[in-house]
């Protein structure tokens, strides 16, 4: 097929661009030499009537990266399209591929130059696509896995478009020799020990000989796939319409475990966090949700960032555990109460003379040695309204709250006594009584 810059209008179209920019994602080579070429007819056709630019991303990692950041510029100069050359540490993170260090360095160099509601085109085209279903399945990858790359998503504030996904990667080669443009020719594109080069190189042409069509087949594949994910996301967020960031799934009784798993997925999107490989999924179901009723089960996983994911049961219900933060202390804290007391990353505890509310009393504080502590076993407590003294573990237990969130609460201590368990109930004889003066101790973020 032959292609002209009105094959992009469609795409272009389907995502108006109501303000701000066109960035193109400039790296030399010959897909986005033709797509900056296509939207520089277009712009000189009047087609489209917004501003046009380019972004190169420098990653540094080859001797030949200067040289290529000269060519675009060339190139952006010829076409007189302003060109953004962005710098980036590519350097990856323990456990990372070199590959996945240089996109997620590129994504944010992207992201960071984007403004609300620009608009970022990329030069993948169909066999990309077809590259991508496959190693999705490779790895065993399920319906939102395989409907592979996208059309549009979003990016930070702007938008991410790929309007060449439809377009053949010889037409592409066609245009830009027709057209007789420059373009470069990535030296990594040519190792055997890259996944996807592997495909490229060995079992595409494989394919492409018996099956002539397998790029457009397998975009199909990818469509359909992404349509079964819109359907599946569409039912979790109807089974999750009462629950909101932060809550607790709650298990139900006698449940089939597709159904758990979709829900579960549901519930860490709903939290935005990145979904676990198989493996941990598996392991949620089995060992989280499957444990005895007295067990207190952990699954943990990393995300793409590296961030721990936990994740807890705590009676019938699934728990995000964020993990114990780093505290300013360990030991019991002396505190005037004064000043805002530091409790560790992004928490602090305050102080603030009130009238109502949950208050310890000014008369008893007076005096006293006020200390900060937390729960190291055998606290007691008698709340207001409550008769007896009971086990502050009871106490807690009682209250619902998870083992492992009792150990992030602060305690707060006159002469050695239990006088608060801050965010959820004041101490006889430490109460404020109606009239009296009062202090309200409470748990707040910490501000910047």
């Amino acid at each position: 097929m032959s292609l002209s810059p009105q094959q992009l209008l469609p795409s272009l179209q389907r995502y108006p661009l109501q303000q701000g920019r066109y960035h193109v994602a400039f790296s030399g080579g010959v897909d986005s030499t033709v797509l900056l070429h296509l939207l520089s007819r277009l712009q000189q056709q009047g087609e489209i009537n917004v501003l046009l630019s380019a972004i190169h991303v420098h990653h540094g990692l080859q001797q030949e990266a200067d040289r290529w950041a000269d060519h675009c510029q060339k190139v952006c100069d010829q076409l007189e399209i302003p060109l953004t050359l962005s710098h980036v540490d590519a350097t990856p993170e323990h456990g990372e591929s070199s590959e996945a260090a240089a996109r997620r360095a590129r994504y944010q160099a992207f992201e960071a130059a984007l403004e609300a509601g620009d608009q970022l085109l990329l030069a993948h085209h169909q066999q990309d696509q077809a590259e991508t279903f496959l190693l999705r399945a490779l790895r065993g990858a399920g319906p939102r896995g395989l409907a592979a790359m996208r059309p549009m998503r979003l990016i930070g504030e702007a938008l991410l478009l790929r309007p060449l996904l439809d377009i053949p990667q010889q037409a592409l080669v066609d245009y830009a020799v027709a057209e007789r443009l420059d373009w470069m020719e990535d030296p990594s594109n040519q190792r055997m020990d890259a996944d996807r080069n592997y495909l490229r190189h060995q079992i595409i042409p494989l394919l492409q000989q018996r099956w002539p069509g397998f790029s457009t087949t397998f975009s199909r594949s990818s469509a359909h796939c992404h349509e079964a994910d819109q359907l599946l996301r569409q039912w979790g967020k109807e089974q999750l319409r009462s629950v909101d960031p932060g809550e607790p799934l709650s298990l139900r009784e006698g449940e089939p475990e597709v159904q758990l798993r979709g829900r579960i997925r549901s519930w860490l999107q709903l939290n935005q966090i990145d979904l676990p490989d198989t493996i941990h999924l598996h392991r949620v179901v089995e060992e989280v949700v499957g444990a005895r009723p007295d067990a207190e089960p952990l699954v943990e996983w990393k995300t793409m960032k590296g961030a721990p994911v936990r994740i807890r049961r705590f009676q019938r219900a699934l728990y995000i555990d964020p993990g114990m933060e780093k505290r300013t202390f360990e030991q019991p804290c002396r505190w005037d109460f004064q000043t805002s007391l530091s409790l560790g990353e992004g928490r602090v505890l305050q102080a603030t003379v009130a009238v109502d509310g949950e208050r310890v009393s000014v008369a008893r504080l007076e005096g006293g040695e006020v200390t900060v502590g937390w729960r190291r076993g055998g606290e007691r407590c008698q709340p207001a309204g409550i008769p007896t003294r009971r086990t502050l573990k009871n106490l807690l237990r009682e209250k619902e709250i998870p083992p492992w969130e009792r150990e992030k609460i602060p305690l707060l201590f006159v002469d050695g006594e239990l006088a608060q368990v801050v965010g959820h109930f004041v101490c006889e004889p430490f109460v404020a009584r109606e009239g009296e003066s009062g202090i309200l101790f409470q748990e707040v973020a910490a501000l910047g």
